[in-house]
């Protein structure tokens, strides 16, 4: 396996300060404590992660950045894709190809050289991965819709330990539980994400449309989610 595992203080493998810092993320008002986290750098060592998680009967959660809260790993397995980082961008279809732990910072100056303006947020060091599963509205939502909307393909590890590249019409009710479904449902390795075509220096919408916008998508969004959606198998 391609990565790393950390686990806690005095089992005999990494110190305990790699560990604390490999469990922490940005959003520190809950800390996981997992009996062993794999600090994955390919899909891979994802799929090993899952595979190992479910011998032993152990949950499963998985952290980017650590912005957005998550179900604490506490006694289960803690999957880190900060190492994964790729980026590929297709200019031709206009589309970029992020891997899970890639950041906006690393996404915008790659679609810039292709004259593309990604749908991403407002701060560079947020994953681009989770912020669209999550929806990602900001920014250019006003003229572009929400950044899930854009999106094409994932390649996904599932509870069955299987790396599988899900599409609209490959597998639709796990393509839509994946694109703002609850976080307990998925891992995803890389996105085949559309940016807005167009200039990448785009002026950023003002705050007061910004904040109209977030307005109008919790009214919308709240009646959505007390709807009951698909049974969908995912790694937690």
């Amino acid at each position: 396996m391609r990565g790393e595992t950390f686990r806690p203080e005095g089992d005999g493998y990494d110190g305990h300060d790699r560990y604390d810092e490999e469990r922490t993320g940005f959003q520190r008002a809950a800390r996981h404590r997992p009996a062993i986290i794999v600090g994955a750098r390919c899909p891979g060592g994802v799929r090993l992660a899952v595979e190992f998680a479910a011998v032993h009967g152990l949950p499963v959660t998985v952290k980017a950045t650590g912005h957005g809260p998550a179900v604490l790993a506490d006694g289960g397995v803690l999957v880190t894709t900060c190492r994964m980082d790729g980026v590929r961008i297709d200019a031709a279809t206009a589309t970029t190809h992020p891997e899970a732990g890639a950041r906006w910072e690393q996404v915008v100056p790659e679609a810039s050289r292709s004259g593309l303006a990604p749908l991403n947020g407002s701060a560079p060091h947020v994953a681009a991965v989770p912020y669209t599963l999550g929806g990602g509205l900001r920014l250019l939502s006003s003229a572009y819709g929400y950044a899930a909307d854009h999106v094409r393909a994932m390649d996904v590890v599932t509870a069955d330990t299987r790396l599988r590249h899900v599409t609209p019409d490959s597998d639709p009710d796990l393509f839509w539980a994946l694109l703002g479904g609850p976080r307990q449902l998925r891992h995803r390795r890389r996105a085949g994400d559309r940016p807005a075509a167009g200039r990448a220096d785009l002026r950023q919408r003002s705050r007061v449309e910004e904040h109209r916008n977030e307005n109008r998508r919790q009214a919308l969004v709240g009646p959505w989610w007390a709807a009951d959606g698909p049974s969908v198998a995912g790694p937690a």
